[in-house]
C-alpha cells in the first residue's frame, strides 16, 4: 500500500511476501507476514487476513498500517 510492486508467493509453508525497497532497488523477505490477505482496505490502509483453520471458527486478524511500516506491523483484532 506504499504504491511499490510488491509480490507474494504461495508455498507449502504459507505465503511469503517480498516488499520492493526503492532504495536498494531490490525485494526483501518479510518474515513476519505468514498468512494470506483476505481484504485491502487502501484509504485506512488496513489488511484483514484469511481465518486461520476452521472458516467459521479459526482466528481473523486486521492489522493498521497507518501507523507502522508495511513490514512491521500492529495486530488491532482478534476474532474468535
Amino acid at each position: 500500500m506504499d504504491g511499490e510492486m510488491d509480490i507474494m508467493i504461495s508455498t507449502v509453508d504459507g505465503p511469503k511476501y517480498y516488499f520492493y525497497d526503492p532504495k536498494t532497488k531490490e525485494f526483501v523477505l518479510n518474515e513476519k507476514w505468514g498468512f494470506y490477505v483476505w481484504k485491502l482496505n487502501k484509504p485506512e490502509k488496513q489488511i484483514l487476513t484469511i481465518p486461520d483453520g476452521d472458516p467459521y471458527k479459526g482466528k481473523v486478524y486486521l492489522y493498521d498500517l497507518k501507523k507502522t511500516s508495511s513490514i512491521n506491523l500492529r495486530e488491532i483484532i482478534n476474532y474468535d
